[in-house]
C-alpha cells in the first residue's frame, strides 16, 4: 500500500529563532502558517521581536539581527508564554551583531516589562536600549522595569534577568532609566550613560539611571554590576523636592543587596534647580539607605550636586555626599 506523505518545508523548530527589522515577515498565529509568515527560520524570520518571544521555548534563543527596532510589537516587552497567559518565560534575547547596530527604541514607552516572574537566566545581551521620546512616565523606570508592587494589595512581585553587554543610554525622561524590584538581577560589561530623569513634574526622585526598589522602603532587591560603567547620568528638578543618587538611588529597605565589581560610576550629577534650601540634594553618584552596598575594585569619580539654593539656616541640611550618601532611612540601624 502507498504510505501517506506530506509536501512542503518542514516546521523550523530552533533552538534559535531569527528577528529581521528589514526582512521579517509578520505573524497572524493561526495554524498551518502561510508562506508569507514568519516561523523564526533564517529564511522566514519573525519581524517582531514580541512575535518572537510568545513563539519559542523557554531556553531557546531569540536572534535579532541589525536594524532600529521601534515598533508596537518592539516596545513593552513581556517575557510569557502569551499576550493573555503571564507564565514566565526565561529566554535568551541577542542580537546577532552585537549594541552598536541593534537598537531598541521605546519612544514613549519602555523597551522591557520584566513583570512575570522570570529569573536570571532570562539573558539579554548586546542592545542599545533607549527611548527617544522619554520612554514611560508612570513612575517605574523609564525604559526598564523589573518586577512591580501592587499598591492596590500592597504586594511586592519579583523578577529578574541578566544584562550583558548592553548600552541603556540617552533617555532623557521623568524617571530613572531602570527600576528594579528583584530577587536578583546583573548587569555584565554593560554601560548605562547620558540619561537624565527630570523630576520637576512627578516629586521626589530617586536615582538618575538605575532606581532599586521603589522610593520609599518596599521592593528591597539583589542587583550586582561586574565590569560595568554608570557614567554621565543626571538627576534634576526645578520644583522644591528631594532628589538624590545621580546614578543609582537604592531606596530604604534592608534587604537590598548591592554590589559594585570592576565598575565606573563617573561624572554623574544631581542638579537642584530651585531656591528653596528645605530640600538639599544628595548623593552625586550613589544614594544609599538601606540593605548592604559593596564596592569592590571599582571607581567612583568626578561626580557631583549643584544647587541653586544658598544654605544659610543652621536648622536645615546642606547638600551631601557629591561620590555616594548614606543614611539609615528606617532609623533601625541595620544600613
Amino acid at each position: 500500500a502507498k504510505s501517506n506523505f506530506v509536501t512542503g518545508e518542514p516546521k523550523w523548530v530552533g533552538p534559535v529563532y531569527y528577528v529581521s527589522k528589514s526582512t521579517g515577515l509578520d505573524n497572524n498565529w493561526e495554524e498551518p502558517l502561510l508562506d508569507t509568515e514568519g516561523d523564526g527560520s533564517p529564511a522566514r524570520p519573525f519581524r517582531d521581536i514580541q512575535d518572537a518571544i510568545y513563539w519559542v521555548t523557554a531556553g531557546d534563543t531569540v536572534l535579532v539581527l541589525p536594524g532600529v527596532y521601534d515598533g508596537t510589537h518592539d516596545q513593552s516587552l513581556k517575557f510569557r508564554n502569551s499576550f493573555n497567559d503571564n507564565t514566565a518565560k526565561d529566554i535568551v534575547l541577542k542580537s546577532r551583531d552585537g549594541a552598536a547596530t541593534t537598537i531598541l527604541d521605546g519612544e514613549n514607552k519602555r523597551v522591557f516589562e520584566i513583570v512575570d516572574g522570570t529569573d536570571t537566566t532570562l539573558q539579554i545581551i548586546g542592545f542599545t536600549i533607549t527611548a527617544s521620546n522619554g520612554g514611560e512616565d508612570d513612575g517605574d523606570g523609564s525604559v526598564i522595569k523589573i518586577g512591580f508592587i501592587d499598591e492596590g494589595n500592597w504586594t511586592t512581585h519579583y523578577s529578574g534577568a541578566t544584562f550583558k553587554n548592553c548600552l541603556i543610554k540617552d533617555v532623557d525622561g521623568e524617571d530613572a532609566a531602570v527600576q528594579v524590584i528583584s530577587e536578583i538581577t546583573v548587569f555584565v560589561d554593560c554601560e548605562l550613560s547620558d540619561n537624565t530623569a527630570d523630576y520637576t513634574e512627578s516629586g521626589d526622585g530617586l536615582g538618575g539611571a538605575v532606581r532599586v526598589g521603589n522610593e520609599g522602603s518596599e521592593g528591597g532587591s539583589t542587583v550586582h554590576f561586574y565590569r560595568s560603567r554608570l557614567v554621565n547620568n543626571t538627576i534634576t528638578t526645578s520644583s522644591a523636592n528631594y532628589i538624590n543618587g545621580g546614578a543609582i538611588g537604592i531606596n530604604g529597605s534592608n534587604d537590598n543587596d548591592i554590589k559594585l565589581v570592576n565598575t565606573i560610576v563617573a561624572g554623574d550629577s544631581v542638579l537642584y534647580n530651585n531656591s528653596d534650601d528645605g530640600y538639599p540634594p544628595s548623593g552625586g553618584g550613589i544614594m544609599f539607605r538601606g540593605g548592604e552596598l559593596m564596592i569592590i575594585n571599582s571607581t567612583i569619580a568626578d561626580n557631583g550636586i549643584s544647587s541653586n539654593a544658598i544654605y544659610t539656616d543652621p536648622n536645615y541640611d546642606t547638600p551631601s555626599g557629591s561620590a555616594i550618601y548614606g543614611e539609615d532611612w528606617s532609623q533601625d540601624g541595620n544600613a
